[in-house]
């Protein structure tokens, strides 16, 4: 039971590699339209805690692509997403940990 609990381990381990391996290449990307539309000085132009949805944010883009809010959310969400894996790695732990 322990070598196919192993097995398991390692798959998990592998595909974390391979998640990291494909958003590794998205985030500079996603980071350099984040800085061409803003989106920070909108944040630090906001109240502290005032909880922005993408939606809102969206509002202020010279744009009127009405998928924008749900581009910018999948943007967003790929950074926190990525920020998660670095703490992650950083404290040493295992994501199952963090989730709990």
């Amino acid at each position: 039971m322990s070598q196919n609990t192993s097995d398991v381990e390692q798959e998990e381990q592998h595909c974390a590699h391979a998640m990291q391996l494909v958003t590794s290449v998205a985030v500079p990307f996603v980071l350099n339209v984040l800085i061409e539309l803003q989106v920070l000085e909108i944040l630090a132009k906001a109240r502290a805690n005032a909880g922005l949805s993408a939606k809102e944010i969206a509002s202020q883009f010279p744009t009127n692509n009405l998928e924008a809010a749900s581009m910018l959310y999948r943007m967003l969400r790929l950074l926190e997403m990525m920020v998660i894996m670095m703490l992650k790695d950083f404290m040493g732990c295992k994501f199952n940990q963090l989730s709990n």
